[in-house]
């Protein structure tokens, strides 16, 4: 039976090492682009626009009497600045995430991230968990009960928030303020809907922009 050399055991050890390195130089790389601290600012506009635009439609349903009585092109018009804010945060984040990966290493680009992102290990984590509030949207969608739709989300945003604190332990913070509240809004489903969206989501965004900007002084300070 043929044996393992010297050479060939210190090789298997450079490659082992080598392997350790690339691991650790892309966790870093991802710890230091992930940091709350880069999206304080952008977290602060997400909470405000989800609060703001909930409690519209908060007001508006206790001036018309509910949602229904509301009138359409009122609702068109809220609709659309919803979505001409949805796009100007997303660009902003877009933007934001591209200039913090050329900050970091000129060679972990979108695309590379985005294919480690979606590689083989990952896509059986990813799909699940997208698919299951997915299904669960369009059930309770069809079933007539969306209300529930707001809990569903809340836990899909902590279990995030829980697998990528085991790296950022402030991300853990931002999942469990989502899971409570999305058991809250189970227990307690009697809770108008844009004050339930205005809590797990807006409050989220605030909190996690506190957290950016806690991190960032902890930063200064180090």
């Amino acid at each position: 039976m043929k044996t393992i050399d010297d050479e060939q055991i210190e090789r298997t050890l450079e490659d082992i090492a080598s392997i350790k390195e690339v691991i650790n130089f892309d966790y870093s790389i991802i710890r230091q682009i992930f940091a709350f601290a880069h999206y304080r600012r952008l977290s602060l506009l997400f909470g405000i626009s989800i609060i703001g635009f909930s409690m519209l439609f908060y007001f508006l349903m206790d001036y018309y009497g509910n949602y229904g009585a509301i009138p359409a092109g009122l609702k068109w018009i809220i609709y659309i600045a919803i979505a001409i804010d949805a796009v100007i945060l997303q660009i902003m984040k877009i933007r934001l995430f591209s200039s913090l990966l050329k900050k970091t290493d000129q060679n972990f680009t979108l695309s590379n991230c985005f294919k480690k992102s979606f590689s083989e290990p990952a896509i059986h984590i990813l799909l699940p968990t997208i698919f299951l509030p997915f299904f669960l949207i369009v059930f309770f969608i069809i079933e007539g009960i969306p209300y529930y739709i707001i809990p569903t989300l809340s836990f899909w945003c902590g279990l995030w928030g829980v697998l990528i604190g085991s790296g950022l332990k402030q991300y853990l913070i931002w999942g469990y303020w989502s899971f409570f509240t999305g058991i809250c809004l189970l227990v307690f489903n009697t809770i108008p809907a844009p004050i339930a969206v205005s809590i797990t989501f807006g409050v989220g965004g605030l909190i996690s922009a506190v957290l950016g900007y806690i991190d960032q002084k902890s930063g200064k300070e180090e």
